[in-house]
Formats: C-alpha cells, structure tokens, sequence
C-alpha cells in the first residue's frame, strides 16, 4: 500500500497520478506497479491509454521528471521548471 497524501507548509500535496499529464507525455510507473516507463497516447474520463493497453487515471506514478507547483497539480518537468 502506498504512503498517505502530504501536507506541506502551503498546504495539501496531492500524489502525483497519471491524470496530471497529457496525451503525448511520457509517465513511469511507481516500483511497486512494476517501474515501467510508459508514453500517454490518449484519454478519456476514466482512462490512460498507452501502446499495450490502458490504466486509470487515478493510478499513483513516480514523481521522477514531475514538479509540484504553486498552481496546486503536478506537470511534466520541463526546462524553464
């Protein structure tokens, strides 16, 4: 089972999951659903779709190459972040 969500001194830190990044974007895994490295090719309400199937959007993924922001939600690091 994975750890509870953070509290941060700005507040709540909600886990970074696939339903914060886009079509498009590549995403890993957490090490206990396996590691995999995984490319977003579309979504829908309820799912990520990718090259071998489709996953929840609630599913819980690793924050490597993520950044928490001020605007509340986790995006895909990029190089002005």
């Amino acid at each position: 089972m994975s750890e509870p969500e953070n509290n941060t001194s700005d507040g709540y830190k909600p886990k970074p999951r696939i339903q914060h990044i886009e079509p498009g974007q590549f995403f890993t895994l957490t090490a206990a659903d396996g590691g995999h490295k995984l490319k977003m090719l579309s979504r829908c309400k309820t799912y990520c779709y990718h090259s071998t199937g489709k996953i929840a959007l609630g599913t819980e993924i690793s924050p490597v190459g993520l950044v928490f922001g001020g605007w509340g939600a986790w995006r895909v690091k990029t190089n002005e972040s």
